[in-house]
């Protein structure tokens, strides 16, 4: 992990001091880290993947993948077309569906996650 911070401060070209700044946390912190003293808390690698949100986490976290985030093409994108009415279409279910999880999107590559116990 912290052979992959240090990766990501060179590709940045940011000192650590630059970096701890950044995110909003004592220099000490990612000294210690630097160092192999510590290992990073979920909440700094948050910080990490909200401070650098071209980051592809799958590397951040578990060395696998490109170190950026693969930019999503306009291929990637398949919507569902639209009726050819102006009124919207209906479809009605014989039970009562629930929703079980919404995921909302972000334009800065964040993403919030609800799940059904939000929802009550």
């Amino acid at each position: 992990m912290k052979d992959r911070i240090r990766k990501l401060l060179e590709i940045k070209k940011e000192s650590p001091s630059d970096f701890a700044q950044k995110l909003g946390v004592q220099r000490s912190s990612v000294s210690h880290i630097m160092s192999g003293r510590n290992n990073p808390g979920l909440d700094f690698l948050q910080k990490i993947l909200t401070s650098y949100p071209d980051i592809n986490p799958d590397w951040l976290l578990l060395g696998k993948g490109e170190i950026f985030r693969k930019p999503l093409d306009n291929d990637d994108i398949h919507e569902t077309p639209r009726a050819r009415s102006e009124d919207p279409v209906e479809y009605k279910s014989e039970k009562q569906q629930t929703p079980e999880k919404v995921i909302v999107l972000f334009s800065d590559g964040t993403f919030r996650f609800y799940g059904s116990s939000d929802f009550l």
